[in-house]
């Protein structure tokens, strides 16, 4: 079912929470065959849930069928279209966007503590500094959200997530924006995000 649904700058977000079985979602995708033989492919029951989910939250947010093709990296694209679109899951959870004209990246993700565990992974010490306090952990899972986002933007010339992209400090409210940085080229990008009892969302336009 559609938990949420906004739009940003042009972008149009949507978070879907997985409530329904499999036969339901094939119900609700109205261009099912377009996608039978891809689905046919996954053996996971959580995968099948998500790839269907995806499929049917794309659709509603274009307010009509799209089919999703991928490039060589794996990129999700709308066949024959000339916009772009991001998606992610976590547990129950799919959120998609969708811009036409920027190239989009989106992260959902359900908070865990085990993310201080592995901060140091894709942190850097700055970062690691700043991010001490009563709020570390949803700031540290905020900052992985937005590096998975630049990711999907930028696209595998991002090896090290710790090295190559740099999130700014900033103050943490329920919604919000900061900033982050691809240490390579200077490049700033503006993160937007959402955080609720639920999961925590960022996403991005570049």
């Amino acid at each position: 079912m559609i938990y949420k649904q906004f739009k940003t700058n042009e972008a149009s977000v949507l978070v879907w929470k997985i409530t329904e079985n499999e036969s339901s979602l094939e119900k609700l995708l109205v261009n099912l065959d377009s996608y039978r033989s891809d689905l046919d492919k996954l053996t996971s029951p959580k995968r099948r849930l998500e790839f269907l989910a995806s499929r049917v939250a794309l659709n509603a947010i274009m307010n009509r069928p799209v089919n999703v093709i991928y490039d060589l990296n794996g990129k999700p694209l709308l066949d024959n279209e000339f916009s772009y679109i991001s998606i992610s899951h976590s547990r129950k959870w799919v959120a998609v966007i969708h811009h036409p004209t920027l190239i989009t990246g989106i992260d959902i993700e359900c908070p865990t503590e085990r993310i201080n565990k592995i901060a140091h992974r894709f942190l850097n010490q700055t970062e690691l500094d700043s991010f001490l306090g009563d709020d570390e952990t949803k700031k540290t899972q905020l900052a992985w959200s937005a590096k998975e986002s630049l990711y999907k933007i930028i696209g595998t010339e991002v090896a090290d997530f710790a090295s190559q992209l740099s999130v700014f400090p900033f103050d943490l409210q329920e919604e919000g924006t900061f900033n982050a940085k691809q240490n390579s080229n200077e490049s700033i990008y503006e993160m937007h995000y959402l955080i609720t009892e639920h999961f925590n969302l960022v996403f991005c336009m570049a």
